[in-house]
């Protein structure tokens, strides 16, 4: 029993490995993005959650944003803020 669950959670790792790996080798903007250990950890989260990288480079770098706000206010607690980060950085509520 245990030891196909392990099998099973190997093969969906190795699996989400290679489509990360052809996705990031696929585009050569985000292949010089994945050089960098915070950017090809982004990388690999946004593949894990939505199944695929974003195709333009805008999209990439507003799905990171999105991950990272959700993280933050799914910390335990966190304190909500209403509002939203404009385009230059600052919070208006």
């Amino acid at each position: 029993m245990v030891r196909g669950t392990v099998s099973r959670r190997l093969q969906r790792r190795g699996a989400h490995q290679r489509g990360l790996l052809e996705a990031i080798h696929s585009k050569p903007e985000i292949e010089e993005m994945a050089v960098n250990p915070v950017m090809l950890t982004a990388l690999a989260v946004l593949h894990w959650n939505d199944k695929r990288l974003p195709d333009q480079r805008s999209e990439l770098y507003d799905s990171v944003l999105k991950w990272l706000a959700r993280s933050r206010e799914d910390r335990p607690g966190a304190r909500r803020r209403s509002g939203v980060w404009t385009c230059c950085g600052t919070w208006r509520t």
